[in-house]
């Protein structure tokens, strides 16, 4: 989705033709040296070597720093790089929140630039979440900002305005782009045919589908039939309101509910959990775990020390690795 060289000064950019909006964080004006820097450029590098984990802590670290010292932009920084952490994580809603605290804060700055920067990337998070008048108007105001700066940069003969006009133009493509989208209500399960459907002690290897006989088949709008009934996806995370996300190549199976409440006070017996199985959890909610006997409800809650995530259950149980985040809920369609 993003390259991971976008920590290049603006300098090495401009003439070489690596002007690209659909990589917002190659456009991102760095702050001044100092540690708060220093832990974005491990964030960088934590990037570079695919570790996730270690960028994300960085970034919570970065931000703790930024905090302590009253560094409002470094803040910001953190906050826009922690965004692009969450979409590489697929948790598209959380990158939405991080970013717009981000654009806000750049803008009550002053930060013309790295708040049109915090728009296109907020313009990216909303196209893929389908959200596309949001997206336009996340364009709009990129652009809004980007023929301010390039009349500034106009003013003083500086190169920069010819650059400025380019990515007004990639913005404008943008915008005609989104405006011709057209997505399909269900969009989203379109990669899926079936999900497996599997009971408590079902182990792990039933979640892949050519091992298990039972499994719900995806209908053209979107709903799944499990043993006849038909059931629809209702999500856990209020921010995902307007859609479940389920991300091409996961492995996903559909969990029976053991009683009400097992799960979430929403769950009733009868229903499922939607699971993704072994997922890079970076975000608190509901959740399960096998326990090479059975799998136990739970919520996968965050150390406010050290930022991590760990499952927490009322029941007894050995840590182990088969895990999943639950997704939403199957509710049958009455």
């Amino acid at each position: 989705m993003f390259r991971q060289d976008h920590t290049l000064p603006r300098s090495e950019i401009i003439g070489h033709g690596w002007v690209y909006i659909g990589d917002p964080l190659s456009l991102v004006e760095p702050g001044p040296q100092g540690p708060v820097q220093v832990l974005l450029t491990r964030v960088s590098n934590a990037w570079r070597q695919i570790d996730l984990d270690e960028a994300l802590r960085s970034c919570y670290a970065a931000m703790r720093s930024a905090n302590q010292v009253n560094d409002f932009a470094g803040t910001a920084l953190a906050q826009l790089y922690l965004a692009d952490i969450y979409a590489r994580y697929e948790r598209l809603a959380e990158g939405v929140n991080w970013a717009r605290r981000a654009a806000k804060r750049f803008r009550l700055l002053g930060n013309n630039h790295n708040t049109m920067v915090a728009h296109l990337l907020l313009a990216h998070l909303e196209h893929s979440l389908h959200n596309l008048d949001q997206a336009r108007r996340d364009y709009q105001q990129a652009l809004d900002m980007c023929q301010k700066l390039q009349m500034e940069e106009k003013r003083t003969a500086r190169r920069e305005a010819a650059w400025y006009g380019e990515i007004a133009e990639e913005i404008r493509s943008a915008i005609a782009e989104v405006s011709t989208t057209v997505v399909g209500r269900f969009d989203q399960t379109r990669h899926l045919d079936s999900i497996p459907v599997l009971n408590l002690s079902d182990g792990p290897d039933a979640a892949i589908g050519e091992h298990s006989d039972r499994a719900g088949h995806v209908t053209a709008t979107g709903t799944i039939i499990i043993a006849g009934r038909t059931y629809r996806l209702y999500p856990l995370d209020r921010a995902l309101e307007n859609g479940v996300e389920l991300r091409p190549g996961a492995v996903y199976f559909a969990l029976a509910i053991a009683e009400d409440g097992w799960l979430d006070p929403m769950s009733k017996e009868g229903e499922y959990a939607l699971v993704q199985w072994k997922p890079q959890v970076i975000q608190e909610g509901p959740g399960v775990l096998w326990t090479g006997e059975k799998w136990i409800g739970g919520q996968f809650k965050r150390d406010l020390t050290t930022g991590d995530i760990h499952f927490v259950s009322p029941q007894p149980h050995i840590i182990g690795e088969e895990r999943g985040y639950v997704v939403a809920l199957l509710k049958p369609v009455l």
